[in-house]
């Protein structure tokens, strides 16, 4: 081959990589590659050749169908006919779809393409249960951009809908119409396929719903029939329901009336009696609350009928009016407490039978035939609702104690010198370093100290959320050193035990000692 023919082979050969490379690189992507239908999705093509003498737009299909956009603007240098952004709505149906750019450069084109994915919608319903009437609110996420949502009753319009957002979401309230009494299907319809739909009991015996629940296990509810499950968000209550909650649980829980209480852990409420009428505003309610802490704010049935509410405490009773109070109820005390920051209450004594009124802000303290109070401040309320339910900081020595042994006093095994797991380490010292005290393998304490060729591994057990420093000191002749310097610090997020490496720790002399300590 002479000269000039290996110089067009060789530009031959550079022209073809040129292509290909550039067929690679065309691509298209998306702003998101799932969410709901008919949403509107930005579609960037990148990567396509533009010819500045020929006008090849580059087109924008899904599914193979065009979506009649191309990129905008004439042929030129700048290529923005080929490599653009454009808003184009995605299908309705659900699953996945092919998105495709296009341009139809001679001789085979360029193609890229992306795929969206359409997710099924989801719906929730609160309350759960209650009377006719009863004001319930309907959400909806996923549903198609800008369609109308509508509500139907056991399978016929109800007339209900409004429009879902650009997002797919959609909120609708309205009074619950005067169905029979029972199970209720709620369905949400928009464009087929995209159905989905909740239960609603109709009820004289529903007394609200679980708004949240903190914590991953402990919290359950024991219905009158003598079944039990754990408690769930949204989940309805029925009038005779008993909620309890375990260590490190809290639940919240909304009347159909507004009432609100929020149980703190391990404590037990009965729902003993619940009657509304939503047309009216009025009704009544008595509860049974029979251990732990819990915050209650009144709702409608307080305010309009403040003879109608009443909580059982172990030594007496508690008749609400329009009222915001924290109720503590230590079961190795007989001494009871009540923080009253809104509103009165009537604290009638079990033995003397008198009753009491205390308007707030007021600290009351009580037992079974003695009533003291004491004057409470907005700052002292707040901060007693933090220290019980831990919103913010650190578990407090109370909150733990409770979690241990059930109380802060009158029980000898929740002093804070007291050892009840007999492994040497007092309640404050466990308190402190994160250990179990109930359990006498959990103490802060070096478990080991192992060589490995030239280095020690030592080990230690300590509480999760605790910060601790490794130390090492020397000494001779056996006798330990005084001048221990930190060589390690970590937090321990995961697991009993943590672990360090101390490397060349085996070739130091003299003899070298470890010891942890608990970094405040």
């Amino acid at each position: 081959m002479n000269t000039c023919n290996k110089l067009l082979a060789i530009l031959f050969l550079s022209a073809a990589l040129i292509l290909a490379v550039n067929a690679l690189a065309a691509s298209v992507s998306l702003s998101s590659s799932s969410g709901n239908g008919y949403a509107l999705v930005t579609v960037t093509s990148s990567g396509f050749t533009s010819y500045s003498n020929d006008f090849y737009n580059t087109g924008f299909y899904i599914d193979g169908n065009w979506t009649g956009q191309t990129c905008p603007g004439s042929a030129g240098p700048d290529s923005s006919v080929a490599n653009c952004s454009l808003p184009i709505r995605m299908p309705i149906a659900l699953g996945p779809h092919a998105v495709t750019g296009r341009n139809p450069v001679p001789p085979t084109g360029e193609t890229g393409t992306a795929t969206y994915n359409v997710v099924a919608p989801t719906t929730s319903i609160v309350p759960t249960c209650g009377p006719p009437g009863t004001p319930v609110t309907v959400t909806g996420h996923n549903y198609p951009a800008t369609y109308p949502v509508g509500i139907w009753f056991d399978g016929g319009f109800s007339g209900i809908s409004s429009n879902a957002s650009e997002a797919g979401d959609v909120t609708i309230s309205f009074p619950m119409p005067a169905y029979a009494y029972g199970n209720h299907t709620i369905s949400v319809h928009s464009v087929i396929p995209t159905i989905d739909s909740v239960n609603f009991t109709i009820s004289t015996n529903c007394a609200g719903f679980v708004a949240f629940v903190v914590g991953s296990k402990g919290a359950t509810v024991t219905h009158p029939d003598g079944s039990s499950g754990p408690l769930l968000p949204a989940q309805g209550l029925q009038m005779g329901d008993v909620i309890e909650t375990g260590a490190g649980q809290s639940v919240s829980v909304q009347a159909i009336d507004d009432t609100q209480f929020t149980l703190g852990q391990n404590a037990k409420l009965t729902v003993d009696e619940y009657v509304y009428d939503p047309d009216t505003g009025e009704g009544s309610a008595h509860y049974s609350f029979l251990r732990g802490v819990f915050v209650y704010t009144s709702g409608l049935i307080g305010h309009n009928n403040p003879d109608g509410v009443h909580v059982q405490v172990p030594v007496g009773n508690l008749g609400i009016r329009g009222t915001e109070f924290i109720v503590q109820i230590d079961p190795c005390s007989t001494t009871q407490e009540v923080d009253l920051i809104d509103g009165e209450l009537d604290i009638t004594p079990q033995t003397s039978g008198v009753t009491n009124i205390v308007d707030a802000p007021v600290t009351v303290r009580f037992d079974a035939s003695t009533v003291t109070t004491s004057l409470l401040t907005q700052a002292t309320f707040d901060s007693l609702s933090n220290q019980l339910f831990q919103t913010t900081g650190a578990v407090t020595f109370a909150a733990w104690q409770i979690q241990y042994f059930g109380c802060t006093n009158n029980n000898p095994a929740a002093d804070p010198a007291a050892d009840p797991d007999g492994d040497g380490q007092n309640n404050m010292a466990e308190f402190l370093t994160g250990t179990d005290p109930t359990n006498s393998a959990s103490y802060f304490h070096i478990t080991s100290v192992v060589q490995t060729n030239n280095n020690f591994l030592i080990s230690w057990m300590t509480g999760i959320g605790r910060t601790n420093a490794l130390q090492v000191g020397s000494g001779a002749g056996g006798s330990y050193a005084t001048n221990f310097a930190d060589i390690f610090t970590v937090t321990n997020t995961v697991g009993a035990t943590t672990n360090h490496l101390d490397v060349g720790g085996a070739t130091n002399t003299p003899t070298r000692y470890y010891r942890v300590r608990l970094v405040p």
